[in-house]
């Protein structure tokens, strides 16, 4: 199943895009378009949220994108948890994806399955949505880089590599409105991924996109359009025992 947050984790290279100045490595604080997308998303006070969809997810096995009765996710950015709920017309007609201290499962119709292979996909899921590559670059430990690159209007705009040790890169770009406007795993992985974030909304305080388009090589495995957001919410998800068992 690929949903949000749907990832493929790799060791990602850093690479700048063309005709970029010269990277940067800094502290975020110290950069002041970081400050401001940090500032205007409430990242700081917001440590966990879920959000309600609805739109075309690729699920495993369709060779399209298929639309979706309900669509929910809940991250959490510390500890790092995260639940996607997804329900459809066809089978699997209900698919739950989970990762909570360091394991991941799925739940499709009610059957429990153990997913090893995507611990990495489900971490890297939690740290490209907006507020989650914004914690990520102010963890302890993580490398970030900022660069400048003319955009399509000939104005400069600010990225940044969030390098964290012992996993994953992700790249994010940061909108003159002061907000994420995409999240990407970088040049030379198979499959790139980007995450394209618009129209983001005020949810008590916390802005949020309600637009969410998901591409993968180009494709786009999912385009969701945001009906609600709540944060700090939290989310405890103690680990099955199959799972557990599965591990050993």
């Amino acid at each position: 199943m690929r949903t949000f947050p749907f990832l493929i984790a790799a060791s990602l290279v850093i690479a700048l895009t063309a005709g970029a100045t010269a990277a940067q490595a800094q502290s975020p604080l110290t950069n002041r378009k970081f400050v401001g997308a940090f500032s205007s998303l409430n990242a700081p006070n917001c440590a966990s949220l879920t959000f309600a969809a609805t739109g075309t997810v690729l699920l495993e096995g369709d060779k399209a994108p298929t639309p979706v009765s309900t669509y929910a996710a809940t991250l959490n950015y510390g500890p790092l948890v995260s639940r996607v709920q997804v329900t459809r017309a066809g089978k699997p007609r209900a698919v739950e994806q989970y990762f909570s201290d360091g394991s991941a499962w799925d739940l499709r119709d009610g059957t429990l399955t153990a997913q090893p292979r995507a611990i990495s996909e489900r971490v890297l899921g939690i740290r490209m949505s907006p507020h989650g590559v914004l914690s990520a670059a102010m963890s302890p430990g993580a490398k970030v880089t900022f660069t400048e690159a003319p955009g399509a209007d000939g104005q400069p705009v600010t990225s940044f590599v969030v390098v964290l040790d012992g996993g994953p890169s992700v790249k994010a770009t940061l909108g003159v409105n002061g907000v994420i406007d995409k999240v990407e795993t970088l040049a030379g992985e198979s499959p790139v991924i980007e995450l394209v974030y618009s129209a983001y909304k005020d949810f008590d305080g916390v802005k949020f996109p309600t637009r969410i388009v998901e591409k993968r090589a180009g494709q786009v495995t999912a385009d969701l359009t945001v009906t609600s957001m709540q944060s700090n919410v939290g989310l405890y998800v103690e680990v099955p025992d199959k799972v557990l068992k599965a591990k050993k």
